[in-house]
């Protein structure tokens, strides 16, 4: 749809739980014009008021679209589009507030949070050039953006005991895109198109795992402290290979804790799966070409080496 070129207009809708507003007109009468339409849902702030006061609640979606489009000349014309959407859940709980209002006080001071979300963007810009009556082509650059996210969080600080969680994910696709188009019409009975076009893509995958965890004990006979750094990941290089990695540093031994390497191919029909322990008291490795096919997973070569074989260095 495009924008009207002779007056400015506006339309707005009200729901229960989503308004839309579109508003469009002439930036140049005859000429150009614009159109805008965003619409949001609320459920969030409807549940809002019956949600305890230790938890704020995030559920929401919402998405604009605009267009321009500007004749330059009877033969000449151009389109600028544009649409960004979002989705988003999220769950932050304080249980410092738990109780609030009823004249409670709460012994939990910890701190939980949650989020999901997901969201599009794309924009085109398109030349339409008529050459004459027979022949007319359509120019169009592209651009489009789409990714995922998660997070989750906690803290917690208790008398003998401090902890703090955080895992962080992301993951999307962005594309780059150019097409030409023809259209050839040598006689009413006959009509041959053709063109080019080329579209750049660009993966980011990826999961970044986090995970600190700080303990201490005190008591009156003795007090001891234990700190240590833990963190653990999987990174998809390619669509096909796959590394994972876990370990962690003891603040008081000064030393590499469990330590593990996984790396993983897909072989179409197959995988391979290559898990090595390359410290510590577990030192081994373990080789595994299977069928992927869950009935057919007996199917296997399986090469292992470990820490009891005398030959293992």
């Amino acid at each position: 749809r495009e924008g009207n070129m002779k007056e400015f207009k506006g339309d707005a809708t009200l729901g229960l739980i989503s308004s839309k507003l579109t508003l469009e007109g002439p930036i140049i009468k005859d000429r150009s014009s614009f159109i805008v339409s965003g619409r949001r849902t609320y459920a969030d702030l409807l549940v809002r008021p019956f949600m305890p006061a230790s938890t704020d609640l995030t559920l929401y979606f919402y998405d604009l679209n605009a267009k321009i489009n500007h004749k330059i000349s009877k033969n000449d014309r151009v389109y600028l589009s544009a649409y960004i959407g979002n989705d988003a859940f999220g769950v932050d709980f304080d249980g410092s507030q738990e109780g609030k209002g009823k004249g409670e006080e709460s012994s939990d001071n910890s701190i939980l949070n949650f989020g999901l979300g997901y969201g599009n963007l794309t924009s085109t810009l398109r030349w339409n050039h008529l050459f004459s009556d027979k022949l007319f082509s359509n120019t169009t650059l592209t651009y489009s953006r789409y990714s995922f996210n998660t997070n989750f969080g906690l803290t917690s600080n208790q008398t003998n005991e401090n902890t703090v969680i955080n895992l962080d994910y992301l993951a999307g696709i962005e594309d780059l895109g150019g097409r030409i188009d023809f259209d050839y019409m040598p006689n009413p009975n006959h009509d041959i198109k053709f063109g080019t076009s080329y579209t750049y893509h660009h993966f980011f995958p990826g999961e970044i795992n986090q995970n600190i965890s700080i303990v201490s004990a005190d008591t009156s006979q003795n007090f001891s402290l234990d700190t240590t750094l833990n963190f653990s990941g999987n990174v998809k290089i390619t669509p096909k290979w796959k590394i994972g990695f876990r370990s962690g540093y003891d603040f008081d031994t000064k030393e590499l804790s469990y330590t593990s390497v996984d790396i993983y191919r897909d072989l179409h029909c197959w995988e391979m799966l290559f898990h090595w322990i390359p410290i510590g008291f577990h030192k081994s490795y373990t080789l595994t070409i299977r069928v992927k096919a869950s009935v057919l997973r007996d199917l296997k070569y399986e090469k292992k080496k470990d820490w009891f074989t005398p030959d293992f260095n």
